[in-house]
């Protein structure tokens, strides 16, 4: 990565956004929180990698295209507001999100597939609206998918880096027959056939990115492994050993559609909206993200405070005392009722 992080923390990009501190280092930049001084808010600041920006007029009609309105806008994708230079720096501005990448949470190891049904249908909303756009993703991986720490129960998930393909310069290489890019912009693990064979990216090749990524979560690893190489060659050419037999538990109609997300061709995949009509039928009703917890001035969680212990005890057994009262009245009433009748 060409970046120097001492450099950047602490510079003010445009006048505007004072860089406080680096999040993290990703393919295709440097994640940074800064301060929005027109706003008072944080921001998260994208530093992209020099050779996204070589072309500047084209950075630039990226940039303009990128915080149009008709761009990706839906709830599980990360809203980008600004965009700019400053010297060499070449950046975007986002949202400022609290979380850590699914590729850390993955270090975990396999996850319950209730717990991948619920993060896969997010991904595959997010591919779905982008798509709707003319918008492919290109570089789907577990670095790129975000998951909020201010949800409040579950996983709330936010895919990145949605049009930043159209930064890159394609060109073939006449020995391998892939994009030079190949290796920088996608995973190989998670990187389709057809993008492999003929360096022409479908919007089905995001699904079966989807796939891969399911595969992974349900697992513990991708579908395909070893040598970069050996990993393309299998997406081309092996079928996928099914996830039920390399984990107990996996249901039937999962199992079939992580494999059918993994089809050679962009035909036998299932575009994203049906995906998610699928996991949500199969699952057996919606599969809405959870609430979010407001974050402070600072970015920290702002979980609300509940009634005091003291005060709660209170409430209940006032609440038992009046329901006991209501229960005395009531039989003191119906035994009058009844000396009334007998008395006449």
């Amino acid at each position: 990565m060409a970046l120097l992080t001492a450099e950047i923390t602490g510079k003010t990009l445009a006048s505007r956004y004072e860089v406080q501190k680096l999040d993290h280092e990703e393919l295709l930049g440097a994640v940074y929180t800064a301060k929005d001084l027109d706003s008072g808010e944080l921001v998260s600041v994208k530093v992209l990698h020099p050779h996204l920006t070589e072309d500047r007029e084209k950075f630039k009609r990226f940039g303009r295209e990128i915080t149009a309105t008709y761009m990706v806008s839906q709830q599980n994708t990360v809203e980008v507001t600004d965009w700019g230079e400053d010297g060499e720096l070449h950046y975007l501005v986002m949202e400022f999100l609290k979380g850590h990448t699914l590729e850390k949470e993955l270090e975990k190891g396999p996850m319950p597939w209730e717990r991948v049904v619920r993060i896969g249908v997010q991904i595959a909303r997010a591919v779905g609206a982008a798509h709707q756009e003319g918008i492919v993703h290109r570089a789907l991986g577990p670095s790129n998918i975000l998951l909020l720490e201010n949800a409040v129960e579950g996983d709330f998930v936010k895919v990145l880096d949605f049009g930043l393909s159209k930064l890159e310069k394609v060109e073939d290489d006449e020995e391998t027959g892939l994009t030079t890019q190949n290796t920088r912009v996608g995973n190989a693990e998670y990187m389709a056939p057809e993008y492999i064979k003929t360096s022409k990216y479908h919007t089905k090749g995001d699904l079966y990115s989807l796939g891969a990524l399911m595969y992974h979560m349900l697992v513990g690893k991708p579908p395909f492994t070893g040598p970069m190489l050996d990993v393309l060659s299998a997406h081309l050419s092996e079928e996928p050993v099914p996830p039920s037999q390399k984990v107990e538990g996996v249901p039937g109609w999962l199992d079939k559609l992580v494999l059918d997300l993994l089809g050679k061709t962009p035909e036998e995949r299932p575009g994203a909206y049906r995906v998610v009509q699928q996991m949500e039928t199969s699952f057996g009703g919606p599969l809405d993200p959870p609430d979010l917890y407001a974050l402070d001035a600072s970015g920290a969680v702002v979980i609300p405070e509940g009634p005091p212990k003291v005060a709660l005890f209170l409430g209940v057994a006032l609440l038992v005392i009046l329901l006991g009262a209501l229960v005395v009245v009531g039989l003191i009433v119906a035994f009058a009722l009844i000396a009334a009748v007998s008395l006449a």
